[in-house]
């Protein structure tokens, strides 16, 4: 059996009859990311930013991580009701995803710091040394773009056989979209400048580079995350969290060895 045929046909999202929980969690992220993107928009185009402080920060990023939280707990699918709520797909998968984002902000900031000389100047209390309004923001910036980049695996894995093309299709997309992901946003929050780096030409080529290399690990694996739950166990609440972790610990290897490439020294303060 191969894993197309684990599909009932070419699809984005997650077969409902399949895998009804993802497909809500996706759907879902799906479209409350325009929602949160326009806010966002409308705050950098009107500088709205000048006016906040580190609460008014943390009322937006910490509010809009609320509805992602919330929903798989009070608005579950159909399938997840019957389910305990630990048990729930969307539980697990905002799991996965915050202990990610943490440690993306707690350890891979490091990197932009010194390879790339980022640095952040808005009001904020920080958690290592970095603004602790970013560890929200994070969680659903990451839950788009990996809804995005489970539809694009998705659509490859149930449109094409199973066979070699189709394996180096799929690293070619991950690669693809990973670098695409990145430049996307390095280029979507130039325009904000209590985020800045000292060469903003190096910051979006070799930077989107640098920091591709997050999603070239992370989307793969979360694709895989309970993708087929009728063929394999779902992994526990405990399993999940060492899934992120060991996802996480491959990420900060390869941000090592290409910082230990380019001769530069690791500071964290």
């Amino acid at each position: 059996q191969t894993e197309r045929s684990d599909y009932n046909g070419e699809r984005w999202f997650a077969c409902p009859e399949l895998n009804g929980p993802k497909r809500a969690w996706e759907v879902f992220n799906f479209f409350y990311g325009f929602v949160w993107i326009a806010i966002f928009a409308i705050i950098v185009a009107f500088r709205l930013y000048e006016r906040f402080d580190f609460f008014e920060y943390m009322v937006v990023c910490g509010g809009l991580c609320v509805p992602i939280l919330a929903s798989p707990i009070f608005f579950p699918s159909s399938e997840d009701k019957k389910q305990p709520i630990l048990r729930r797909f969307g539980v697990r998968a905002n799991l996965w995803m915050i202990v990610y984002s943490f440690i993306g902000n707690y350890w891979y900031t490091h990197y932009f710091y010194n390879v790339l000389k980022a640095n952040y100047t808005m009001p904020s209390k920080r958690l290592n040394n970095v603004p602790i309004q970013l560890y929200f923001s994070t969680f659903f910036y990451f839950c788009f773009y990996h809804t995005l980049s489970n539809a694009v695996l998705r659509r490859i894995t149930s449109t094409f056989r199973q066979n070699f093309q189709r394996k180096i299709f799929v690293c070619l997309s991950v690669f693809s979209m990973a670098y695409f992901t990145a430049f996307m946003e390095s280029w979507t929050i130039s325009s904000y400048p209590d985020y800045y780096f000292e060469d903003q030409f190096m910051a979006f080529t070799i930077g989107s580079a640098f920091y591709g290399l997050y999603f070239i690990v992370s989307f793969p694996m979360f694709y895989r995350f309970d993708e087929w739950p009728k063929t394999k166990n779902s992994p526990s609440l405990w399993e999940t969290f060492v899934d992120s972790m060991g996802c996480g610990m491959i990420i900060l290897m390869l941000l090592d060895i290409v910082r230990l490439m380019l001769g530069i020294g690791l500071t964290i303060e």
